[in-house]
């Protein structure tokens, strides 16, 4: 099918269901945030290490489980005066991820430096200078298990910029489960011993399944569009991953539409799943 046929039918099921958008996309979308609990305790976690100022904080989780969508919530959010940088390409040599840093800070000399020596200066002068301007300063690396080992320990090198009572720089390192077992390595041990606080987000529970459902249709301009049988099959297929589950629901809007129904029903559901699985 073509590009444009594709919008037309967007459209199409859009208009059906009374939506204003697609409530179920693939990209993270502030606009449909729903806090699930793993989600409170993913963010009172960034809330305890930043606002104690405690170096390092480990936050993990199975593809698809939210986590961008924490960083990018709390960002978007954040409870108290921040300089932030965001990395979302880790997969660089210590000097690059200074870079990487420095820039989002908005240091521009730095883009021109080659000594990793003069770099971790510059980034050790706007870390004190920040925080003796009463600011939060805190580097989020997501995706973090795909740090190069030497860039991971470099990263303990900047943890130690501190006053006499405080951390200058807080390090949030955020990546799937295999970022816990790469911190066990004998090499990044002392690294692994300075991170304070670590998160495991999980997947949905089943009741929250139906508030989440409820949320996305709501935002997105409709009432509950939805049977109420579809929990369980929803939840046992995507056990709880919001990532499968909004895969699902909007192959479940498809099904409705072609069957002219604009409630959705275990049967689509389940040709949702069809198509997925690829047998129908």
């Amino acid at each position: 099918m073509k590009s444009q046929e594709l919008i037309y039918l967007n459209e199409a099921i859009l208009g059906f269901f009374g939506l204003k958008v697609n409530p179920f996309t693939n990209t993270p979308n502030l606009d449909f945030h729903y806090e699930s609990k793993s989600f409170q305790e993913g963010y009172a976690a960034l809330y305890y290490v930043i606002s104690r100022r405690l170096g390092f904080a480990l936050i993990t989780g199975e593809v698809g489980t939210g986590k961008t969508q924490l960083l990018r919530y709390f960002l978007k959010t954040p409870p108290f005066k921040m300089s932030s940088a965001l990395v979302l390409n880790p997969l660089v040599k210590p000097k690059d991820l200074f870079k990487l840093i420095l820039s989002d800070f908005g240091v521009k000399e730095a883009s021109k430096v080659k000594e990793i020596s003069v770099l971790t200066n510059l980034l050790y002068n706007f870390t004190l200078k920040k925080t003796q301007e009463g600011e939060r300063v805190v580097v989020f690396i997501d995706e973090a298990q795909d740090l190069p080992l030497d860039t991971m320990e470099s990263l303990r090198l900047i943890s130690n910029f501190e006053t006499e009572d405080s951390k200058l720089i807080d390090i949030i390192l955020v990546g799937q489960p295999e970022l816990e077992k790469k911190l066990e390595r004998y090499e990044l041990r002392q690294l692994n011993q300075r991170i304070w606080v670590r998160v495991k987000l999980r997947p949905l529970d089943i009741d929250e399944i139906e508030p989440y459902l409820v949320v996305r249709f709501e935002r997105a301009g409709a009432g509950r569009i939805f049977d109420n049988f579809i929990i369980g099959e929803v939840y046992n297929f995507s056990k709880g991953i919001p990532r499968l589950i909004n895969a699902l629901m909007e192959r479940a809007m498809l099904a409705a539409f072609v069957d002219e129904n604009k409630i959705i029903r275990p049967r689509h559901i389940k040709r949702a799943i069809e198509s997925l699985m690829g047998e129908g």
